[in-house]
């Protein structure tokens, strides 16, 4: 079993045994079904005590990537990213450079999906997004509840069809969140973006949907965004 060999440059024998594991699993292109060695095993083979072992194994487990079965042992299978990810997103716990990545992970997204949304969206979509915006609560001039917010750009990125894309976005609710507990932060752009007339609702994505006109519609996601896009700038700008 020569892969499995310690590196002493980490912090503990637990994180050692951890990162010499992932580098097993990856070296031997191993996938979710296979058998990995057991405790005793891996004790022996990696010069460790089994209790070691065990707590590096029950990392793996809480991030989904190994499973204890009867009559298998351990097993490798496929992590669920957005439920990993979900624990680790939350505004209170991250710092303000990591707000803004996130923020502008979202502009990016909603931008790098509109030829997949274009492509694959239907009448029935249309519909679902008309429904939706009938009873959206207007609290300002373009803007909504969060949860309309959510729920209308939720069906967006669910046109796509793409589940990936899907969790990304329900990963991203906390920025949602964030955004509607901080909105006087961003009011200031709101109200430039106001004073140039360049304000676009969900009437106004809608609309662009309706006509299937990919520069349209990206013109009109990035004036809807434009006040995270001010926000995040102004951010980079002060802290260079």
């Amino acid at each position: 079993m020569e892969s499995l060999k310690i590196n002493t440059e980490t912090t503990t024998l637990v994180d050692l045994v951890e990162e010499s594991l992932l580098k097993y699993i990856k070296e031997k292109n191993l996938k979710p079904g296979d058998r990995l060695l057991h405790e005793e095993e891996l004790s022996e083979q990696l010069g460790v005590g089994r209790n070691v072992v065990r707590e590096a194994l029950s990392r793996l487990r809480s991030l989904g990537i190994l499973d204890s079965r009867k009559r298998r042992g351990i097993v490798l299978q496929e992590p669920d990213i957005r439920k990993n990810l979900e624990k680790l997103i939350n505004p209170q716990m991250l710092g303000r450079d990591t707000i803004i990545d996130l923020l502008e992970l979202r502009y990016t997204l909603e931008l790098g999906i509109i030829p997949t949304l274009l492509n694959r969206i239907t009448d029935k979509d249309i519909k679902d997004l008309e429904s939706i915006l009938a009873k959206e609560v207007v609290l300002g001039e373009v803007r909504v509840s969060m949860e309309d917010e959510l729920e209308f750009h939720s069906r967006m990125y669910a046109i796509t069809g793409n589940q990936i894309i899907m969790d990304l976005q329900q990963m991203l609710i906390p920025m949602y969140r964030y955004i509607h507990d901080n909105y006087d932060e961003f009011d200031v752009f709101n109200k430039k973006i106001k004073k140039e007339k360049l304000q676009a609702s969900h009437k106004d994505i809608l609309q662009a949907l309706r006509n299937r006109n990919k520069n349209e519609y990206e013109e009109v996601i990035r004036r809807h965004l434009m006040a995270y896009q001010l926000y995040i700038e102004e951010y980079r700008k002060m802290s260079s």
